[in-house]
């Protein structure tokens, strides 16, 4: 008979610049997948839910998916591998029947507001930039003014590894730190290489690489 910890769902963590406002630890170091779970592995593959919910590392949000979203990714997955672009997979796609969440959006006719010369929020700017500001101004598209209702919905996306540029940031950080605090302090030696911090960074980079 099975156990019921036979299997543990896990979200993947990762480092990136250190911001403390939107921080679920309030550290800086909650950086991670907000709405991503990882199932388990076959056949050399890692599964990947999608908007299942939120994680240790949700910011704040409700760590949903929507169907619009959900099938944007389907097809631009899959139309990225059939461009021989490696990339992940989507095995599938759910919507839910019954659960749904309000996401902004925008509504009939929403365009984007563009100040004039005269406005007073470009007072304190030199002629010549309030003309180049309200340039800038008109290459942007409106911000979504109304919040709508949208089905939930799930991706399981595939692939040999989700390891990315902030998991390696976050494994050096580690190691770096211990390896500094372990160094002797009666030779040359900056980082001590043997931790087991910095071994992790070791296979984590090789991980990456092959």
């Amino acid at each position: 008979v099975l156990g019921d910890t036979w299997a543990t769902p896990y979200a993947l963590s990762i480092m990136g610049t250190p911001y403390t406002s939107n921080c679920p630890y309030k550290t800086g170091n909650g950086y991670g997948d907000g709405r991503a779970i990882s199932i388990g592995e076959w056949n050399n593959y890692e599964c990947q839910l999608k908007g299942a919910g939120p994680t240790p590392f949700c910011r704040g949000a409700d760590g949903r998916a929507v169907l619009r979203s959900s099938i944007r990714e389907f097809l631009a997955s899959e139309a990225m591998h059939y461009l021989g672009i490696s990339t992940t997979r989507a095995l599938s796609l759910i919507v839910s029947d019954t659960d749904k969440v309000n996401r902004p959006w925008y509504s009939e006719g929403a365009q984007l507001q563009i100040p004039t010369m005269d406005d007073p929020r470009l007072a304190s700017y030199p002629k010549d930039e309030r003309k180049e500001l309200i340039k800038r101004f008109r290459t942007q598209k409106a911000d979504p003014n109304i919040m709508i209702q949208e089905p939930c919905a799930i991706t399981c996306r595939v692939a040999t590894s989700f390891v990315r540029v902030g998991h390696i940031d976050l494994f050096s950080r580690r190691a770096v730190k211990a390896s500094m605090k372990s160094a002797k302090t009666n030779d040359d030696t900056l980082y001590d290489t043997s931790t087991r911090e910095w071994i992790e960074l070791e296979e984590m980079v090789w991980h990456a690489a092959y």
